[in-house]
């Protein structure tokens, strides 16, 4: 049977980026954890709507911001994944997350979830094309991020960025390139 990836949609943010277009609301985060059993309830309507436990190899929190979901709702949330698929013993569970938005202890925790990959927004290493962005995060927030991820065991991470934007330079976009390659994604 073929395996399946399942996205797991998180639309609540802090702030809202000037360039995001993703259905995402901000400052609606006493939501989270309702919306975290409502996910919980549509993963079983879904499983046991179907003929046969599915098989899933990959599991992706994006949004919004996953990283505002606290450990215990995503290990919820897993628990019932596990639960109601077929899980590959080498799961992959990535978590969207946004420098600035974590801290050494939440990335101990995520690791005991199960959450073995991280996709970090550091979009750009410019200050001014942050602001730009919206972004509320400073590069030391990203070198921050990619340290205690790996100080927690999640050594599988990317980093995310954003190229093309109004009035940058090429010098910049270079700048922003070294600076990612430096922390190894």
């Amino acid at each position: 049977m073929e395996s399946y990836s399942l996205y797991l949609h998180i639309p609540f943010c802090r702030s809202r980026c000037s360039y995001c277009d993703f259905n995402t609301y901000a400052g609606m985060e006493y939501l989270l954890n309702d919306y975290s059993d409502a996910l919980c309830r549509e993963i079983e309507f879904i499983a046991d709507s179907l003929d046969e436990m599915i098989p899933a190899h990959t599991i992706y929190f994006g949004g919004g911001t996953p990283s505002l979901l606290n450990p215990k709702q995503l290990d919820k949330i897993l628990n019932k994944i596990h639960q109601k698929f077929q899980v590959s013993k080498d799961l992959e569970v990535t978590l969207e997350a946004n420098p600035g938005t974590l801290n050494p202890s939440y990335h101990k925790d995520l690791h005991c979830t199960g959450i073995n990959r991280l996709s970090i927004g550091m979009q750009s290493a410019i200050p001014e094309e942050l602001r730009l962005l919206g972004r509320s995060h400073n590069i030391d927030d990203v070198i921050n991020t990619v340290k205690w991820a790996r100080q927690a065991g999640i050594d599988n991470l990317n980093l995310d960025l954003i190229f093309g934007l109004p009035g940058q330079s090429l010098e910049a976009w270079q700048h922003t390139l070294e600076l990612a390659l430096l922390l190894q994604p």
